[in-house]
Parts: C-alpha cells; sequence; structure tokens
C-alpha cells in the first residue's frame, strides 16, 4: 500500500513540474494612482502598482500589500494613445479600475456598478 501511495505521489510531482503556465505575460505597467480605488471586488488605497496583462485576457494588479486578478475584455486598439494608461469610473462613493491601454493593446474590465467615466491616469 505505501508502495502505490509513492507511486502516485512521484506521478503528481512530475505531472506537476511538467505542466507550463496558461497565461504568458504581455505587457506590465508601472503606475502611481493617487486615490483609492476598486478592482476585482477588492479595495486598493492610493500608492505604486503594478498592471500585468496576460495572454488569456486576465489582467493582474499588484502592489505591496494586495493584488487581484479580473478578466477584460478586448477593445478596439485603433485609437489609442502613446503611452500607456489606466482609466477609472466614478460612482460618487468609489473609483474603479475600468480600462488599461497598454502598448497596441486596450482591454476593458467589467464592473458592478451605475459609474460615469471621470478620470484617467
Amino acid at each position: 500500500m505505501m508502495k502505490l501511495f509513492e507511486s502516485f505521489a512521484l506521478c503528481g510531482l512530475l505531472a506537476a513540474t511538467s505542466v507550463a503556465p496558461a497565461a504568458t505575460l504581455i505587457e506590465s505597467i508601472h503606475v502611481h494612482v493617487p486615490f483609492a480605488f476598486s478592482f476585482a471586488g477588492r479595495d486598493f488605497a492610493p500608492g505604486e502598482y503594478y498592471v500585468d496583462e496576460n495572454s488569456d485576457g486576465t489582467i493582474y494588479v499588484h502592489g505591496t500589500e494586495n493584488g487581484a486578478y479580473a478578466i477584460s475584455i478586448p477593445l478596439d486598439a485603433t485609437a489609442l494613445g502613446s503611452a500607456p494608461r489606466l482609466e477609472f469610473a466614478n460612482t460618487g462613493i468609489k473609483a474603479y479600475l475600468m480600462k488599461v491601454e497598454g502598448e497596441g493593446t486596450s482591454r476593458l474590465i467589467p464592473f458592478h456598478s451605475e459609474a460615469k467615466k471621470t478620470a484617467s491616469h
């Protein structure tokens, strides 16, 4: 019985080391956000953040305190500016990260709130 368990453990270890990551990093943006905001159901304090875009459409926002992932929707990238930027929506109560523009990409991040676009950074 112990030998069978060791065989399964070895197979599991070999399988785990041979699995490639599902998404590869397309771009990473370093940004200072001077106000509190919400992303993927988490609240973030003002500060320095990295925003990573993965090939599978996920956006990862992380700083020194916390991080979160969200699935994004591709947008038409024909009217992009030259510098990467983040766009936020403000409900009057909270700011939400709603859009990430990188070099040649534009991604919309859905959120559940009646909000109007008020600021970009």
